[in-house]
């Protein structure tokens, strides 16, 4: 896999260069968070409630945690959705079978509903970076032994239109995509897919209609050769697939070996 000399620098580098400070400057940082745990004890951005632990790298408290990472029970390996237990044997499921999907496997925290989907709203406006950099770390904990069974080199977001940043003032995937890369290790591209053309929202669409609204609207950009990659493609949330669809398809097309999908909700059958 290259990828121009510009690009971003593993997370492996930055890690061994602050290892080599010594253990003077650690201490030192050490007793600055303690002054600033009694100063100002560390609270659940979901919530607001005073957390017992000094410095946690997920400031969620533990009801928090329950309730934006449940137990999902069985899932479709392919697309994701619930699926019953004697069909745990089959690759596809109802919701999936017959359709041509060009993403390997899904991986999601939750279902996009009560404060799950109130998380995710919350991530997409300013005033929810810390929040989307939590989940990104609560993800990628918890979707771990997955995501290393796909063996990913590479974490790349699903791109926000620069006329929707504009006006958003933030994109909560970019967020995910370099906090869930830094915290497993892999290099991540923030900028590698753009938009050819304008859109219509998606929300607004029916599923045939997403499909067509995403088709070819998407590509990767110049001077990136992904021959050999395998990415993890991620976003916020998902609803019928079809943007991520055609993202990973867009990644295939450019010499991507295989792309998997994760999101933090994944909306259910109905939604």
């Amino acid at each position: 896999m290259n990828v121009p000399q510009n690009t971003t620098r593993p997370p492996s580098v930055s890690r061994n260069r602050s290892e080599s400070l010594g253990r003077r400057p650690r201490i030192v940082t050490d007793m600055a968070n303690t002054v600033l745990d009694v100063l100002f004890p560390p609270r659940c951005v979901f919530c607001a409630a005073e957390l017992c632990s000094p410095c946690p790298s997920i400031c969620l408290c533990e009801v928090c945690k329950s309730k934006l990472a449940p137990v999902l029970g069985i899932t479709c390996r392919r697309c994701g959705a619930p699926r019953p237990a004697y069909l745990t044997q089959r690759e596809d499921c109802v919701n999936c079978r017959g359709q041509r999907l060009c993403y390997a496997c899904l991986m999601a925290l939750g279902w996009y509903r009560d404060e799950l989907r109130d998380a995710v709203l919350r991530m997409k406006y300013p005033g929810g970076e810390s929040l989307s950099t939590v989940m990104g770390r609560l993800a990628a904990d918890r979707l771990f032994d997955r995501i290393e069974t796909f063996s990913p080199n590479l974490v790349v977001p699903v791109p926000m239109r620069w006329t929707r940043r504009l006006i958003r003032g933030t994109n909560s995937p970019d967020i995910l995509a370099a906090t869930m890369g830094q915290r497993c290790r892999i290099e991540y591209q923030v900028d590698l897919l753009k938009w050819r053309r304008k859109v219509k929202k998606q929300s607004r669409l029916s599923p045939q209609k997403r499909v067509a609204n995403v088709r070819g609207a998407l590509r990767v950009s110049r001077g990136y050769i992904l021959r050999g990659a395998r990415i993890l493609l991620i976003d916020d949330v998902m609803t019928t697939g079809a943007t991520s669809n055609e993202a990973a398809k867009m990644l295939l097309s450019a010499g991507a070996d295989a792309v998997a999908v994760t999101v933090v909700a994944r909306a259910l059958s109905g939604q």
